[in-house]
């Protein structure tokens, strides 16, 4: 997912801006997507006075993520009942309505915790059914992001160059353009690490740390080096991996290989050191939709001195 544009919610006249921000981008079934904009968008000044929304593009699809650090809701399953409400001259029927439409799914994550308060909530379109979903939050700028990942067949690329300035990012387009130009094997995995190794420290590029993840519809294949926290989350456990120690560029050593299998509710969330693993744990355990996880991630967790990215991948079949 791309951030098309985040727009601050301090007022009505932010809503309005919002509406004609939608109404401008001709979308299908333009009306659903503006009345869950209002719904959710007054929600936020009703509730938490403040927050914001993300304009999300993934191919071909919008979707709308609304986020605040508001007292979040005590009971999300009320929430979505017909009728109820807690603040006054409200009839109570946003939520319900947003959650019974046959365009769009709405998905929540809330908390009501002294540490990790607040709401996410995001409006997918029900045509949008993948399995992979990436979303980074650079920390400067969109064109200064070390922070990276692309696709290619069956093999995604994900990582995080050292930085944030314009030699990170070159860093890490060196390294996605190798990735494109490159057969790729898990079983040579050390060959295509240990390439990019010395070409960093040739061209003097900033060093990284990053996976190559070979991705079936019911198995997972990751081999990596360096600070990536990597979470297989199932219907009974979470369960942490981490890749080692190890920069490639700087000091690599020994290429971790983890192999998962996916059932149909699994997922694995990959994230850079710039998502603080504090707090992420509550989110994890939560069975979110992707992208509402990612959102969540990014909101509650990104370090607000460093790009932040995440990766989920989950089965589809």
């Amino acid at each position: 997912m791309k951030i098309i544009e985040k727009i601050i919610i301090e007022s009505k006249s932010d809503l309005l801006y919002l509406k004609y921000r939608l109404y401008k981008m001709s979308l299908p079934n333009e009306s659903g997507y503006i009345f869950a904009a209002m719904e959710l968008g007054t929600n936020i000044l009703k509730y938490a006075q403040k927050g914001y929304v993300l304009l999300l593009q993934e191919g071909d699809f919008i979707l709308l993520a609304f986020c605040d650090n508001g007292p979040g809701i005590d009971s999300l399953e009320k929430a979505k009942q017909k009728g109820y409400t807690t603040h006054t001259n409200s009839l109570g029927l946003g939520l319900y309505q947003l959650k019974t439409n046959n365009f769009f799914l709405l998905d929540i994550f809330t908390s009501t915790s002294s540490h990790l308060h607040g709401t996410v909530a995001l409006v997918i379109p029900k045509e949008l059914d993948q399995q992979a979903w990436y979303l980074s939050r650079p920390f400067l700028s969109e064109e200064h992001n070390g922070d990276f990942f692309a696709k290619k067949g069956k093999f995604l690329l994900f990582g995080d160059a050292s930085g944030h300035n314009k030699k990170s990012y070159k860093s890490a387009r060196f390294i996605v353009d190798r990735f494109f130009h490159t057969p790729l094997s898990c079983l040579m995995a050390q060959d295509f690490f240990e390439m990019i190794h010395q070409e960093l420290q040739k061209r003097h590029l900033r060093s990284a740390v990053f996976s190559l993840i070979e991705m079936l519809k019911s198995h997972v294949q990751i081999c990596g080096v360096g600070n990536i926290d990597i979470w297989h989350l199932t219907p009974v456990a979470t369960i942490y991996h981490s890749l080692g120690s190890g920069i490639v560029g700087e000091s690599l050593s020994t290429i971790t290989n983890l192999s998962f299998s996916l059932e149909k509710k699994d997922k694995i969330v990959l994230c850079t050191d710039g998502i603080q693993k504090t707090y992420a744990k509550e989110i994890l355990d939560t069975d979110l939709h992707p992208a509402t996880m990612a959102v969540a991630l990014i909101h509650f967790c990104a370090d607000p001195l460093d790009d932040a990215s995440t990766l989920i991948i989950r089965n589809v079949s």
